[in-house]
């Protein structure tokens, strides 16, 4: 399979909907929290929509500030991964260069503090900016990209490449600093290929489970895992 990425328009879509989220949600929740608070109709005058209105421009701030850095960064960015040949592909001011899947040094998902969620499950609150993110990816001779949500879909999908560790932040600006903090999450990622694996091999019937349990030496560590469990769903069902 195949896939070929460039800056779109998507991030900003997915911005526009989470204000209209947050409108809906002012508009029609706000009048009845405050009827059963104060026992009275609110009503919206000229100053109330003015003060609304700056606030939802105060919160777009960052989010706007961060994809202007995305865009600096991405608008001449194309790239095309081959997940069959494990192949990589990126152009960037008309230079070409294909690196395979082997190559890669260092694979880094710097993701919003809401995305953390689904690792600690520690019920952290959406912001207009959480869909926001990008893909550090170093390689072995030291060719080093940032490759931002305003180009790619699928920062919130289990890594294309097995060893991709995670960084968390409330905002992600793109740091090219080397910081080696807070990214060591490979046991996290690890935990999340098995939980996708382990939903596809439910599929499979017991006979194959047990045929890459009695072969593992042929299977990836988190693919033998996923097997295990999805044997253990099947008997205890």
């Amino acid at each position: 399979m195949i896939r070929k990425l460039e800056p779109s328009k998507r991030i900003f879509k997915l911005l526009a909907r989470e204000n209209l989220y947050l409108l809906i949600s002012v508009v029609l929740l706000g009048p009845i929290y405050y009827y059963f608070r104060e026992g009275k109709v609110l009503e919206f005058d000229y100053e109330l929509l003015k003060i609304f209105a700056g606030i939802l421009l105060l919160m777009n701030v960052p989010s706007l500030i961060i994809i202007s850095s995305y865009f600096s960064e991405n608008n001449t960015t194309k790239l095309e991964i081959d997940i069959d040949g494990r192949e990589i592909s990126i152009s960037q001011k008309g230079t070409l260069k294909t690196y395979k899947f082997s190559e890669i040094d260092l694979s880094v998902y710097h993701l919003g503090k809401y995305y953390q969620n689904r690792f600690d499950n520690a019920m952290r609150r959406k912001m207009l900016s959480s869909d926001l993110g990008y893909w550090e990816l170093k390689f072995n001779n030291g060719d080093t990209y940032y490759l931002s949500s305003l180009m790619i879909d699928f920062l919130h999908e289990a890594p294309i490449v097995i060893n991709t560790q995670f960084r968390f932040r409330l905002f992600p600006f793109i740091d090219k600093s080397n910081s080696k903090e807070a990214i060591q999450q490979k046991a996290l990622a690890k935990r999340e290929i098995v939980a996708r694996l382990t939903i596809q091999y439910e599929r499979k019937s017991e006979q194959e489970l047990i045929d890459i349990l009695e072969n593992r030496v042929h299977f990836q560590t988190e693919a033998i895992e996923a097997a295990r469990n999805a044997l253990e769903k099947k008997n205890v069902g």
